[in-house]
């Protein structure tokens, strides 16, 4: 099975490097070339392995670091959420990532998805609503997982919106494509500044997406009354 690790062209900001991206990115690799045999069979199957994949990367992650799965945190309600998770009080990040050099820091939250970019835009407007007290994050990156044949359809061409607008990685182990892209903050920010420069980024990213009929409905959770 063969493994291509290339780069989609795209920005961040004067065109910095995004030094959290490339840790991510080296983890996903390792954990895609180490288990290659696994993919042979797992992947066949398709369904059922993100989970397997997101204890994988944790574990690989914590050779550099702190790593968590199902980091917990609660919504702020008075944030808009996509509707399937409009009336939940809490949410989790898939996985939770600080680096050892970096344990002062806040830390990075990674999602993962497969095969569903809507669901790419549902993780991220989810991280926008977490309570402002809670909110402390590093860097948001996303893992995205579709099959290469997944032809010329809106995804398809969303997906490739995104890669000519941001920094994207990208590799490829047998029929599947590994996406791995997300916000980090161009310089040391506060809480407040890094957060409204999220907002930002993903007001960007949903509206690129938007363009090409990719969108996810949003409300206030029920009960809210005040602006967002």
């Amino acid at each position: 099975m063969k493994h291509q690790d290339v780069w989609c062209i795209g920005t961040h900001g004067n065109g910095e490097k995004m030094r959290k991206l490339d840790v991510v990115n080296d983890a996903v690799k390792e954990v895609l070339i180490r288990n290659k045999t696994k993919f042979d069979s797992v992947l066949n199957g398709w369904h059922g392995w993100e989970k397997w994949f997101q204890v994988e990367l944790t574990s690989k992650l914590q050779e550099t670091g702190e790593a968590f799965v199902e980091y917990r945190f609660s919504f702020n309600k008075n944030k808009k959420l996509s509707l399937k998770r409009n009336k939940n009080s809490n949410g989790f990040v898939d996985v939770a990532y600080r680096h050892k050099g970096d344990l002062k820091d806040p830390y990075t939250a990674i999602e993962i998805k497969i095969n569903n970019l809507k669901g790419v835009l549902g993780d991220l407007i989810k991280i926008r609503a977490i309570k402002n007290k809670e909110w402390s994050w590093r860097a948001v990156f996303v893992i995205f997982i579709c099959k290469s044949d997944a032809g010329r359809g809106k995804y398809s061409r969303a997906m490739e919106k995104i890669c000519d607008n941001y920094i994207v990685k990208k590799q490829k182990i047998g029929d599947f494509e590994f996406f791995v892209f997300g916000w980090e903050p161009k310089s040391n920010k506060t809480e407040f500044m890094a957060y409204e420069e999220y907002k930002t980024w993903l007001d960007g990213l949903i509206n690129l997406c938007k363009k090409e009929d990719v969108q996810v409905p949003v409300k206030k959770r029920s009960g809210s009354n005040q602006k967002n």
